[in-house]
């Protein structure tokens, strides 16, 4: 066996663990949530090709770091700056067991985000969000699997 074999033999072995075992182990519902106010201190766009974190919210009440993923209700598709300014009152939903976290310097991820009673995105559009993220990561890694059976097989006929 060569070494392109092992190579792509390696890739396969590594996808199939990673699409079927390593699983995505996202399990909060919206009874987990808490509503936190907050007075916007600042607001940074942080994201990049590779971090899933896309906005980071700093308050005046708390010394955490309120972060936005990507898949927090279509952030990848708006900038923050239009919908959220310093010194804005927001309600921001996050997960109860990381309400210990509000007083540390560290990350509170938000799943809700409420501003003059309106929502600029909701759990379920999260939710949603996550879901499309993780199924176009599927079919990433079965075009990707399917490729290298294609190979391998490829080039079994050419050695006979």
């Amino acid at each position: 066996m060569n070494y392109r074999k092992w190579i792509l033999l390696v890739i396969g072995l590594f996808l199939i663990v990673s699409k079927f075992f390593l699983k995505d182990n996202f399990n909060l519902n919206e009874n987990d949530l808490i509503q936190k106010e907050i007075t916007v201190k600042a607001v940074r766009d942080i994201g990049n090709k590779n971090s899933y974190d896309k906005y980071v919210i700093f308050s005046d009440n708390y010394p955490c770091e309120f972060i936005i993923d990507n898949s927090g209700g279509g952030a990848s598709y708006w900038k923050i700056e239009d919908k959220v300014k310093v010194n804005d009152k927001l309600f921001v939903g996050i997960n109860n067991s990381q309400a210990n976290n509000l007083n540390n310097k560290g990350k509170v991820f938000i799943y809700s985000l409420n501003k003059n009673n309106s929502y600029i995105f909701t759990f379920e559009n999260y939710l949603k969000e996550r879901k499309s993220r993780n199924i176009r990561y599927d079919i990433l890694g079965y075009i990707i699997l399917i490729f290298i059976v294609y190979k391998l097989l490829k080039s079994d006929k050419k050695d006979n």
